[in-house]
């Protein structure tokens, strides 16, 4: 638990002796030395005991009022002080046609799968016509970019003929992080600048919804040349972006837009674990840091190879060694881990 260096912990020791020298002195018993089992001594630590708990708590709630030490529920209510909400999972989404041999009706939610337990449920109310055919939406039941043929209906229907996906499954989003919504609240205090100040516009940009990283810098004489990356296509991704930014930038600002260019590393590490036994656990947990690493880097941002090594090193392996070159990331760049393979020396 992380907390200001300027809350205390409760010393249960030093509280003990304040209490035994003021039971000295109020009683008059100033020789008085308490013995294990004394009934006076097992209160005061039960008492100290349950007290230090408490503090612990209050210790613990007062912390999470402070920005760079809150968290979960605590951060949304802080970050709601000036309007700011979490961003939600998306589930993926993917469009198919339903073609029929009768007109017939499918409610929001029908189950589909693809029979190896994988499941989608249908987005809206379909009502199939006179014409057979429909076009609909389906939500994805799991929680990850992978995209799988839910074409089946869970439950199946006399008057359906045949249901094709027309594409994959996208536009998956995890939960907001603590740290990136941290960092939003921090852009956020730069919003109400009228000078156009980089942070305003990177606040603004990055609450928008499927725009995952952005960098802004000079593009010349009155360019702000904005570099991004999104889930949705250029055009899309430009409106979207001079909608939020209306009422909010310098109107002498010409914007400059390019898609930051994603260059795919296919990283090979290796550890060496404290014992065959933990090889395993020190691959998974290797394996889950440098993901991380990866998805929290910015545009035009190289890391370092001891920040990878720092975040490969866990309690489970005794060395790491990284066998790939890291590429140089330019100013409209950025890394992406496009695989991850992970040996013993």
């Amino acid at each position: 638990m992380l907390i200001p260096n300027f809350i205390k912990d409760f010393d249960i020791e030093q509280e003990k002796a304040k209490i035994l020298q003021a039971f000295k002195e109020r009683s008059g018993k100033l020789d008085y030395i308490p013995l294990i089992g004394d009934d006076y001594s097992t209160l005061t630590d039960i008492y100290l005991e349950q007290l230090a708990q408490y503090f612990e708590t209050w210790n613990y709630i007062i912390s999470q009022n402070y920005i760079q030490f809150s968290s979960g529920e605590y951060l949304d209510a802080l970050v709601a002080l000036i309007g700011i909400t979490r961003k939600e999972a998306t589930a993926p989404q993917a469009d198919i046609t339903i073609r029929a041999n009768s007109p017939t009706f499918l409610p929001k939610g029908t189950k589909f799968h693809d029979g190896a337990g994988h499941f989608a449920y249908l987005f809206h109310n379909v009502n199939i016509d006179d014409t057979l055919e429909a076009n609909a939406r389906l939500e994805a039941g799991w929680s990850s970019k992978e995209s799988y043929e839910t074409i089946n209906l869970e439950i199946d229907n006399i008057y359906i003929d045949s249901i094709e996906l027309k594409n994959e499954f996208v536009g998956y989003e995890v939960r907001e992080s603590d740290e990136d919504l941290r960092a939003r609240f921090l852009l956020a205090l730069h919003r109400f600048s009228t000078a156009g100040s980089k942070e305003s516009y990177e606040f603004y940009i990055l609450s928008i919804e499927g725009i995952e990283k952005v960098s802004v810098r000079n593009g010349g004489a009155g360019v702000v040349k904005i570099v991004y990356k999104s889930k949705f296509d250029d055009q899309t991704t430009k409106d979207k972006i001079n909608q939020a930014l209306i009422g909010r930038i310098p109107l002498t600002d010409n914007l400059e837009f390019v898609r930051a260019n994603e260059i795919a590393l296919d990283l090979h590490i290796q550890i060496e674990p404290t014992s065959d036994y933990n090889y395993t656990l020190a691959q998974n947990e290797c394996d889950a840091n440098i993901k991380t690493l990866f998805s929290s880097l910015d545009i035009a941002y190289t890391p370092h190879s001891s920040a990878i090594i720092d975040a490969a090193f866990n309690k489970y392996c005794s060395k790491v060694e990284i066998v790939t070159p890291i590429p140089q990331v330019n100013a409209d760049d950025i890394l992406i881990l496009n695989s991850l393979q992970i040996t013993k020396t």
